[in-house]
């Protein structure tokens, strides 16, 4: 069985660490950049791995090379707990493929990482692949559990779910997590956005450690934040107009609380052109997402430079 695939990149807009909890809420949206895979049938199974400067080869049941080592506790997992979990030992049965998998588009033009969630497209592939050719139907919360799996058994799973389904949701945290598509009309909602670097790196995995700190030294101040975001997220907007007020009240929200917990999420505005909202995206400061103020009345503008997915996962 020959196929190909593609997965959307992924960008958390609002909930930072809400989502890391049993029914935080918090928004997403799926990117223009892809993972790719290509499936061909084959004598064993066979990883073959591939970005800007460099790749790699993995029969499973070698050692895996270094470059290979997430790709090969994904595939553990989903070869020795999800096919396991099913009634019978249904994967030993499979034909082999050699899959290749291509991360291209995660890398910027010096090479760098520019901090798409290629590990959650990449999970979200390889699961995809392996239930197509065992003929099931697709089951998202196998890359959930197997993008944990691979991180140590951490993860909220919004980008794994993002990466899914594509374009603009809302996400609830959970041990099994979900995600609703916003109710709006698509042709309401833009088909760009802007990206831009932030003023400082930032650890995800430092930054949930600190808000884990705060929580327990701060159980009130805790409870204050966690009423007001989950407030904030619970009734969808019903336009792009109340999207942005949500957003908007939402950095308000992240500043505040990046400044108790010490990862901040403040920034000093750079751009000027009125038409434009920004906020920065995940724990901190290190990505800043531009949207536009109004849509599609949308300015004439360069910094509105990447696509918005609207398909998530897709067999071509």
């Amino acid at each position: 069985m020959d196929f190909r695939l593609k997965v959307p990149a992924n960008l958390l807009l609002s909930g930072e660490y809400a989502i890391t909890e049993e029914g935080g809420l918090g928004y997403s949206v799926a990117l223009g950049v892809y993972a790719t895979l290509r499936s061909q049938e084959s004598s064993c199974w066979t990883l073959h791995g591939l970005w800007p400067g460099g790749s790699f080869t993995w029969i499973p049941g070698e050692e895996p090379p270094s470059e290979a080592t997430f790709v090969a506790r994904v595939w553990e997992h989903l070869v020795n707990h999800e096919f396991l979990s099913l009634e019978c030992n249904l994967f030993k049965h499979l034909p082999p493929h050699s899959l290749y998998l291509d991360t291209t588009d995660f890398f910027d033009s010096q090479g760098r990482k520019r901090g798409f969630g290629s590990s959650a497209a990449l999970t979200v592939a390889l699961s995809a692949a392996l239930q197509r050719v065992a003929q099931l139907e697709l089951d998202p919360q196998w890359a959930v559990r197997a993008h944990r799996a691979a991180q140590g058994g951490k993860g909220s799973g919004y980008d794994v779910l993002t990466s899914f389904y594509g374009g603009w949701g809302r996400f609830e945290g959970g041990f099994e997590p979900s995600r609703s598509f916003l109710p709006i009309p698509t042709s309401n909602l833009p088909t760009h956005l802007g990206l831009r670097a932030g003023p400082l790196a930032v650890s995800t995995t430092s930054a949930i450690v600190l808000y884990s700190k705060w929580k327990l030294e701060q159980p009130q101040a805790y409870k204050t934040w966690w009423n007001e975001t989950q407030k904030l997220h619970a009734i969808f907007p019903q336009s792009y107009p109340e999207f942005i007020q949500t957003l908007t009240k939402a950095r308000f929200l992240a500043e505040s609380t990046g400044d108790c917990i010490g990862v901040t999420a403040r920034f000093t505005p750079q751009i000027q052109e009125e038409a434009l909202f920004v906020k920065a995206s995940g724990a901190g400061n290190e990505t800043l997402t531009i949207l536009p103020l109004v849509w599609p009345q949308v300015p004439n503008s360069p910094l509105l430079n990447c696509s918005v997915d609207s398909g998530g996962l897709v067999w071509n």
